[in-house]
C-alpha cells in the first residue's frame, strides 16, 4: 500500500510540472502580442492596453493609469475601468503621499499585500482615500519609467478570489511598466518634436 501511494505522488509530479510549464506558455502566448501592441505613438491605444488586458494576466479586476505633467509634477488620470469616483489629477508634492505618489517618488514598484499591515515601504501615514470602495487589501502600483524618469503610474487591484499577487505576477508588471514607459515617453517625445516644427514653420 505504501508503494502504491508512493507511486501515485511520483506520478503526480510531473504533471504538474507539465500544468505548470502549459500555464507559463499560456501566458507568455499573451504577453508577447500585448508587448508588440504596446509599442506605438498613440496614448488611447496603451491606456485601452492598461485598463482592459494587462490586468488579466495577473487576475487584477480594477486597475488605473495616470501619466505625468512633468512641468506641474501632477499625475493625470488617463483611463480606469473603477465602478467609482477616483481622483482625477494627483500631485506629487501631497503631505502626506498617498501609495501612489510614494512609489512614484522612489520609482520602485509598491506591492502590497494587505494595505493595512504593510511595513515596508511605511505607508501608515500615507492618505488612502476610497479604500473602503476597494473589495481586497491587495494592489500593485507601477510607476511607469523611461530613460530612469518616471513617465506615468498604472495601479492595479481586487485580484480574483482575494488572492496575494504572485512572484510571477509581479515579474509581468516588472517587464509591462518599462515597456508602457518607454512608449508612454516616445510618445511625449513625438509630441513635443511635432510642437516645435510648428514653431520653427512660423
Amino acid at each position: 500500500m505504501a508503494y502504491s501511494d508512493r507511486s501515485k505522488k511520483i506520478k503526480s509530479e510531473p504533471d504538474q510540472k507539465a500544468k505548470g510549464c502549459s500555464s507559463d506558455s499560456f501566458r507568455l502566448g499573451l504577453i508577447t502580442p500585448l508587448a508588440k501592441k504596446i509599442n506605438c505613438l498613440d496614448v488611447k491605444r496603451i491606456a485601452e492596453i492598461c485598463i482592459h488586458e494587462i490586468p488579466k494576466l495577473i487576475g487584477a479586476k480594477l486597475a488605473s493609469l495616470y501619466i505625468l505633467d512633468e512641468s506641474s509634477d501632477i499625475l493625470h488620470l488617463e483611463k480606469n475601468n473603477h465602478p467609482f469616483p477616483i481622483n482625477n489629477i494627483v500631485s506629487l508634492n501631497q503631505n502626506p503621499p498617498s501609495p501612489m505618489v510614494a512609489a512614484v517618488r522612489s520609482k520602485e514598484l509598491l506591492i502590497i499585500d494587505d494595505v493595512e499591515s504593510h511595513k515596508a515601504p511605511n505607508i501608515d501615514n500615507t492618505q488612502r482615500f476610497f479604500s473602503q470602495n476597494y473589495q481586497t487589501k491587495a494592489c500593485i502600483i507601477a510607476p511607469l519609467i523611461c530613460h530612469g524618469q518616471v513617465v506615468g503610474a498604472l495601479n492595479m487591484s481586487d485580484k480574483k478570489d482575494g488572492a496575494a499577487f504572485t512572484k510571477d505576477d509581479i515579474a509581468v508588471v516588472e517587464l509591462f511598466r518599462q515597456l508602457i514607459g518607454a512608449s508612454i515617453g516616445n510618445v511625449s517625445l513625438f509630441e513635443k518634436t511635432q510642437q516645435q516644427a510648428k514653431t520653427d514653420g512660423l
